[in-house]
């Protein structure tokens, strides 16, 4: 968790990146191919 929340810090100014990442995460654990 506290490796995660490191990540999250340095990647602060780029949230937009982060965001688009999250987003394919989610998409392949639902396992949608859109």
């Amino acid at each position: 968790m506290n490796e995660a929340l490191t990540l999250i810090e340095l990647v602060g100014p780029h949230r937009g990146a982060m965001l688009r990442v999250a987003k394919m995460v989610q998409a392949r654990k639902r396992g949608g191919t859109s």
